[in-house]
């Protein structure tokens, strides 16, 4: 019975302070941060961040800004590497960088504080050589895990495989979103 008597008390509590946010004036989709059940603090789902990460194989930078819900984020990426990549079905080793800068998204599997995300793109994807430079319309797999997802400061671990006509590459990265 004392459960059931805080379960009330608590669910009470938050019909109270939805209220008076009504009355108040707040305006709906503003950020909000309402306790659980449980009476925890939780994070609010902002609507965009900011992305910077590195690549550790291969060596590589990412920039990019990200629209996000609960479940899913669209944004635009750009992405640098240097090192070796498949070009027009060769491998190649040295000299070169290669880039891609479009447009990403990704399913996030569940709001936990851990979450898999899957994520493809559409973009530019180019290769930079002493020689000649390549260019072309291109895409991007990527999977990974989200980590620390209700905190204000997010990191990713994954991996990406990028590709088009020209160039094809594959890579792990790391990602920090605020």
């Amino acid at each position: 019975m004392p459960r059931q008597l805080k379960r009330n008390a608590t669910t009470i509590a938050r019909i109270c302070g939805a209220l008076w946010l009504g009355l108040a004036g707040t305006a709906l989709g503003s950020e909000v941060a309402v306790p659980d059940e449980a009476g925890s603090r939780s994070e609010p789902v902002r609507k965009s961040r900011w992305i910077i990460g590195i690549s550790p194989v291969p060596v590589g930078l990412s920039l990019g800004w990200m629209y996000e819900r609960p479940s899913w984020r669209l944004g635009l990426m750009a992405d640098s590497n240097f090192g070796p990549a498949t070009v027009d079905g060769r491998y190649s080793y040295g000299g070169t960088g290669r880039y891609f800068a479009g447009v990403s998204g990704a399913w996030l599997a569940g709001g936990r504080r851990f979450s898999p995300y899957l994520g493809a793109g559409v973009g530019k994807v180019g290769q930079l050589t002493d020689v000649d430079d390549q260019e072309a319309v291109g895409g991007r797999l990527e999977a990974g895990v989200e980590c620390h997802r209700l905190h204000r400061v997010r990191l990713s671990v994954g991996g990406d495989y990028t590709f088009s006509r020209v160039v094809s590459w594959g890579g792990l990265h790391m990602r920090m979103a605020f």
